[in-house]
This record gives C-alpha cells, sequence and structure tokens, in this order.
C-alpha cells in the first residue's frame, strides 16, 4: 500500500531534483523532467514531434508537451506535491474498494448459479500464496486478493474459488 511522503522527503526529493521542477499548466500536477519521448502515442498535442516525461512523486510518470510545463520552487513543489499524493492515495483506495465489491458480486453470483450459499469473503489469513484460477488460469495471489471464508481458497475476479470444485 503507498503511504504519504513526508515533508521532509518531498523535501528531499525537491532538492534532489530542483533544476527540473514543474507544474503542468493545464492538468495542475508537479512532478520533474525526466528525459523525453518520440512515441507519438504518448504526445498530448498531434503537433508534438518530441514529448517531455515527468516523473510523479506518487511514482508514475506523465508526458506532456514543453509549452505546458512551468518551472516551479522548490517550496511549490513539496506544497503541491503532498496535496497530489493525498488524492492519488484516496483515488487508489477507493478503486481498490471498487474492485473488491465487483469481485464479491462475481463470488456471490457464481455460488448463487450452483446453487450453494454464499458465507462472505476475508483478506489473507495465513502464509503468502501463489497460485492460478481453475475456472479463467488467471495468476492469484492472497497478497492482494481476497479469500472466500468458506473454502479458504483465493478468489479470482472471474468469482471463482473452491467451493462445487470438482476434479475431472
Amino acid at each position: 500500500m503507498l503511504d504519504l511522503l513526508s515533508h521532509d522527503e518531498l523535501t528531499r526529493l525537491a532538492e534532489q531534483h530542483r533544476r527540473d521542477l514543474v507544474r503542468h499548466s493545464h492538468k495542475g500536477y508537479v512532478g520533474w523532467t525526466d528525459g523525453t519521448t518520440k512515441m507519438a502515442k504518448f504526445f498530448e498535442s498531434p503537433t508534438d514531434t518530441e514529448g517531455v516525461r515527468v516523473r510523479l512523486p506518487e511514482g508514475t510518470i506523465a508526458c506532456a508537451s514543453q509549452e505546458n510545463l512551468v518551472k516551479i520552487s522548490a517550496e511549490e513543489f513539496v506544497l503541491s506535491a503532498h496535496e497530489q499524493v493525498s488524492r492519488y492515495i484516496e483515488e487508489q483506495r477507493q478503486i481498490s474498494a471498487l474492485k473488491r465489491q465487483e469481485i464479491e458480486a462475481r463470488h456471490r453470483d457464481r455460488l448463487q448459479e450452483k446453487g450453494l450459499p454464499y458465507k462472505g469473503t476475508r483478506q489473507r489469513t495465513s502464509h503468502l500464496r501463489w497460485t492460478h484460477c481453475w475456472s479463467c488460469k488467471s495468476l492469484l495471489t492472497n497478497a492482494t486478493e481476497l479469500e472466500c471464508s468458506e473454502c479458504g481458497w483465493i478468489l479470482c475476479k472471474c468469482g471463482a474459488c473452491g467451493c462445487g470444485y470438482s476434479r475431472a
């Protein structure tokens, strides 16, 4: 799970990249320049011949047109970066919650189709495991996925678990 960067960590980051700190004039994000790209699919404008890679404090990369980037001070970077990382973390938590709800709904539907009772889901309760889904063959790990409360198998995004599984 991504945690908020402390004020000191953001200040160190800003000092490390002081010459290259930028804000996108339209989208508002802050980061530091990290080279360029010539891949047209990443360009902001159809007239671009090169895009600037901007590394964001939350660890992602954005591409921008040079004319959309404004140099900023380390102080402005630190203030904006803290807000930006906070928003990113909250967005990731919301996405995670939606994915969990979607997986639980698929699991519930799958059990209902098989005439089996739904007894809920849980977070990992044992050591870290890796496997694959018997139904759709997707790679699974209980580090990031839910487990079925009834059988203890890792839930797949397709809703499958060990309940009702029979060896062919």
